[in-house]
């Protein structure tokens, strides 16, 4: 299901993000993408991610796109526990420079930089004039991942969503990133050859139910 929180230049109060959390928890979701994110934290914000998790939900969200460590300053909802972190890479699988970074609050990169959208081209702010166009960030990485989840929960529905969180971040390619950065580039492939993961070390301890 797709839903607005933010306003059409991408502002919003956290009571109006909260509240779609908790509407796509209600409503059935089994991932939810959060390509947003402020430094600080709020407590409505941290409970309504607590009560998605609460009802099995993974929720991956995006690093933030200040080129800057989120270990010493956190990004949320990143940086809450048991959110799966997404930082980006480029196409030569190089880490982006705009994007933020930290073991504490990212788990995985994905693929962010010069990634083909779709633009909201009524905007005269922006300048976004066509319908189609590349744009860059973590907000564009973190729903690789999220697609990966969805694939993961389609394949095997029984998959609970540490299993999920689990199976993707064990079948990352490495790709000689910092481990600020994660684990390594998401690998879809190979997650989906790799559904089941008896057998494998558990995740880390800010990933586990």
């Amino acid at each position: 299901m797709a839903l607005q929180v933010l306003d059409d230049e991408g502002a919003g109060l956290d009571t109006s993000i909260s509240a779609g959390i908790q509407y796509a928890a209600d409503n059935g979701a089994d991932i939810i993408n959060m390509s947003l994110g402020g430094f600080g934290s709020t407590d409505i914000l941290e409970e309504a991610v607590r009560y998605a998790q609460s009802k099995g939900v993974l929720v991956i969200a995006a690093s933030g796109n200040n080129g800057v460590s989120i270990a010493r300053n956190p990004f949320y909802p990143v940086c809450y526990d048991g959110v799966l972190g997404v930082a980006s890479t480029g196409q030569n699988n190089a880490s982006s420079s705009f994007s933020n970074y930290g073991s504490e609050c990212v788990d995985v990169s994905a693929p962010g930089d010069t990634i083909l959208s779709t633009l909201y081209s009524n905007d005269a702010k922006h300048n976004f004039i066509d319908d189609y166009g590349v744009l860059s960030g973590t907000s564009m990485a973190a729903p690789v991942v999220s697609g990966i989840a969805a694939l993961l929960a389609a394949e095997d529905p029984a998959l609970s969503r540490q299993s999920i969180a689990e199976v993707i971040m064990f079948n990352a390619t490495d790709v000689k990133l910092s481990s600020a950065y994660g684990v390594g580039r998401v690998d879809a492939a190979q997650a989906l050859q790799r559904t089941q993961v008896s057998g494998t070390p558990p995740a880390p301890a800010r990933i586990r139910a």
